[in-house]
């Protein structure tokens, strides 16, 4: 790709981007978000068309001005995000592009169909509605797909975004095979280490230009983050600890959903992190804090008083905010515009006499947005204005978590439960989402987050919880934090 730009809304997205992918390599695409990253795969994959530059594929000038004509070059897109249809069953999503025939053979197309599955470790009925999945299974199908149609380029999109661990195992085994087979992989990555893991070469944007283009080998991992990041983590210095704070959560013997006799407390002003291998439980926990989950047995109290949690409308009640990772629970509903999703927890507060006020939802979002805005250290929160009344999937990930975070505020929470707040997020919005929680606490609010990565526990919370097979086998200090076997 030579001299790519890409102009939206007068927006300077790309500005004269050179990039080259040789046959059997894999390409890491970093950058923060905002940077073009995704919109240089599209313009590849035919998805946008650019303003400017060429496109070579095996040195002959194509065109590229549609999704069929990339197709039909065997470049195949997964983007990080839908793509796929809900509503048809895993096998017809495997083979939605039938390679231009007419007539379906179902019996040999079955019996592919669960060889290519098992190849991915799914073991899942064809039949099967396609909505129904786990993010990380939807993302394994659609990779199953794309490998089904044995493509000379793959273009992906954060691929390890939502899926556990077992799930990336499999998925980067995958990825070797194809690039070991010739396939050419250019993927998106917020993850230095896993860049590391895969990649051959890794290619920075910044500001809609190429910044660094580079052997993967050539730097270690801290240089490429500096490069990537440059001094925001470190800026962000490490929390003090809290001492004399009067005890705002006391869990005790808390079980259920596979829980086992869980006992911790948190402080007012806490944030506590809890560390654990995927499918641990510690998901599980706050589901059952918020009464997503039927509790067998144990007792919660909030500010030395005893409450029962049997429902979220329980834990709004007793001030507890739950902001969730999984598809369709507890976060935005993205069709719907920001302030619409603004007001949606607080929905009594702007309403008389069974009628929403306009006037009193449009304040009460601006209000928190802009705070929100302000604290996470944003320079031109203005922006946002033009926002408020368009779909909230319309913004970034970044900042549809900010939307999320808004909306909790207007519950006023003592407490907030979240489940992997900056996952799929690039470095400068992390820092934007670390402000924030630095924020509530500093208010008295308590904060229970769920983190895979142990630095990023460490930078933000207080304190620590290590949980294995539903029970905790560590509560320490972040700063001497270990997981079992490290």
């Amino acid at each position: 790709m030579e001299n790519i730009s890409k102009s939206i809304y007068q927006t300077k997205i790309l500005d004269h981007v050179d990039m080259r992918l040789f046959a059997g390599e894999i390409v890491a695409l970093m950058g923060a978000n905002g940077t073009g990253k995704t919109v240089l795969m599209e313009i590849l994959a035919g998805v946008v068309g650019c303003d400017e530059g060429k496109i070579f594929y095996e040195e002959y000038p194509v065109a590229i001005s549609t999704p069929r004509e990339a197709r039909h070059l065997r470049i195949q897109y997964i983007p990080s995000h839908g793509g796929y249809m809900d509503l048809l069953t895993v096998f017809e999503n495997l083979y939605f592009d039938n390679e231009g025939q007419f007539f379906i053979r179902a019996g040999k197309q079955k019996r592919e169909a669960k060889e290519l599955l098992e190849a991915f470790g799914l073991k899942l009925r064809l039949n099967r509605r396609y909505a129904d999945l786990s993010m990380g299974k939807k993302k394994l199908v659609k990779v199953a797909a794309a490998v089904r149609v044995r493509p000379k380029i793959l273009l992906m999109d954060e691929p390890m975004a939502y899926l556990k661990r077992e799930e990336r195992d499999i998925l980067s085994k995958k990825l070797l095979e194809m690039k070991r087979s010739g396939t050419s992989i250019l993927l998106t990555t917020h993850s230095i280490k896993m860049a590391k893991e895969l990649a051959d070469r890794g290619v920075i944007l910044r500001e809609g230009t190429v910044a660094a283009s580079f052997e993967m080998g050539q730097y270690s991992e801290e240089t490429i983050f500096s490069m990537v990041a440059g001094d925001l983590y470190r800026s962000m210095g490490k929390v003090e600890m809290l001492t004399g704070r009067k005890l705002r959560l006391e869990v005790k013997h808390l079980s259920g959903d596979g829980i086992n006799g869980v006992n911790f407390c948190i402080q007012e002003g806490e944030i506590l992190g809890i560390l654990g291998l995927s499918g641990s439980g510690r998901t599980k926990i706050m589901d059952l804090l918020f009464g997503l989950k039927k509790r067998d047995t144990g007792k919660i109290y909030i500010d030395g008083k005893e409450i029962r949690i049997d429902s979220p409308s329980d834990a709004w009640k007793n001030r507890i905010a739950y902001v969730s990772n999984k598809q369709g629970q507890m976060g935005v509903i993205e069709r719907m515009s920001v302030q619409e999703n603004m007001i949606l927890p607080a929905i009594k507060k702007v309403s008389y006499a069974g009628c929403i006020s306009g006037k009193l939802s449009s304040y009460l979002a601006d209000y928190y947005l802009r705070l929100l805005l302000s604290e996470a250290g944003e320079e031109n929160p203005e922006f946002f204005t033009d926002y408020m009344n368009r779909p909230v999937e319309q913004l970034s990930l970044g900042y549809q978590q900010i939307v999320k975070l808004a909306q909790c505020l207007g519950t006023a929470p003592k407490i907030l439960l979240l489940d992997h707040p900056t996952l799929g997020l690039d470095v400068k919005m992390k820092k934007k989402i670390y402000h924030l929680l630095r924020f509530f606490s500093s208010k008295g609010m308590s904060i229970m987050i769920v983190e895979d990565e142990i630095d990023e526990i460490i930078t933000l919370c207080h304190r620590s919880i290590v949980l294995n097979n539903g029970k905790i086998t560590g509560d320490e200090l972040t700063g001497n934090t270990r997981l079992p076997g490290r």
